[in-house]
């Protein structure tokens, strides 16, 4: 699964962030998240990589990744990575 989120729309030249206030996703697979994006809650529970790219932010996170987690970018958030 990948979810590109944000950097699409310009606000003063600096790209819009994708707002959501829960997300969560059960996946059999890897799964991508990258763009511009804040999370009040994010929850990942993936059987294959959990990837967060770009500028990822969420106030608290639960990620799992069977195969393991990676982080590249302007990534911020509290909470687990199990």
């Amino acid at each position: 699964m990948t979810l590109d989120l944000g950097g699409n729309e310009f606000l003063g030249g600096i790209p819009k962030p994708f707002l959501a206030h829960s997300f969560m996703a059960n996946v059999e697979g890897d799964v991508k998240i990258r763009g511009t994006a804040h999370f009040d809650t994010l929850r990942i529970y993936a059987t294959g990589t959990v990837l967060l790219q770009g500028s990822v932010s969420a106030d608290y996170a639960e990620i799992f990744g069977l195969a393991g987690v990676a982080v590249t970018g302007k990534v911020s958030f509290a909470g687990r990575l199990l």
